[in-house]
């Protein structure tokens, strides 16, 4: 089923036991002592919150934070730079520790089942903030969770991108679920920089010529819409 599958099912359940929030998280997370009470203290039924996910070690990000500072968006990669401020406006949060309230789920409904692995996060989130629901982290609520490796490339007159390195078939669903996403959404701008940035990935993995049809599909399949688990796809793990 996936990760999107997964929670939408457990999402779908859940809603049927009277519950009042959903803690969501991936199975390679750990939460620390007092990760959800740093999120119930801050909870309300508007917001969409979320813990921070780090090493073990509470140095390095999981994922890079995308904060909103004065109006501006900021990227954070380790967690001593983020601002001690309690609760911090952002764009995204992934499925790491994301607290959510059942009534944004009553009105936007569950992951999409459909996106299987990769950008389920990402279009959910949408969903979230395009229906007036703000998404924050707390800054004192911490999980664990592997960090993907980091490459840093440059691109024209871009300096320091970070790229996120995994292995070929997952880019395939990435880009595909992104494409999707805003396509479908007319989102143009963020189309052109998603196809650029998964173009970017493929060249720092080393731009082999036989793993570019994950690239390549993955690009065709989310502007026809071919969504779902990718059996092709699967088969070459």
């Amino acid at each position: 089923m996936g990760c999107a599958g997964g929670l939408a099912a457990g999402l779908e359940k859940g809603m049927k036991m009277d519950m009042d929030y959903f803690w969501l998280m991936d199975d390679d997370t750990e939460p620390t002592k007092n990760a959800l009470l740093e999120l119930l203290k801050k909870a309300d039924y508007k917001t969409c919150l979320a813990s921070i996910a780090t090493d073990r070690a509470k140095q390095e990000l999981s994922f890079g934070l995308w904060i909103k500072i004065d109006n501006k968006v900021k990227i954070f990669h380790f967690l001593s730079e983020v601002p001690e401020q309690c609760v911090l406006e952002t764009l995204f949060v992934p499925f790491v520790g994301m607290l959510i309230p059942a009534n944004i789920v009553s009105n936007i409904g569950f992951p999409r089942a459909d996106y299987f692995i990769w950008g389920d996060d990402v279009e959910y989130v949408y969903r979230i903030r395009k229906n007036g629901y703000r998404v924050r982290y707390v800054r004192e609520s911490i999980v664990f969770h592997p960090v993907h490796r980091k490459v840093s490339v440059n691109f024209l007159w871009r300096k320091n991108i970070v790229i996120i390195d995994s292995i070929d078939w997952k880019q395939y669903y990435a880009i595909r679920n992104h494409v999707y996403l805003y396509s479908r959404h007319r989102e143009w701008r963020e189309l052109i920089r998603s196809i650029i940035y998964y173009f970017l990935v493929w060249r720092t993995r080393g731009a082999k010529p036989g793993t570019l049809h994950f690239y390549i599909k993955g690009l065709w399949h989310g502007l026809v819409g071919k969504l779902g688990r990718n059996d092709e796809i699967m088969l070459q793990i």
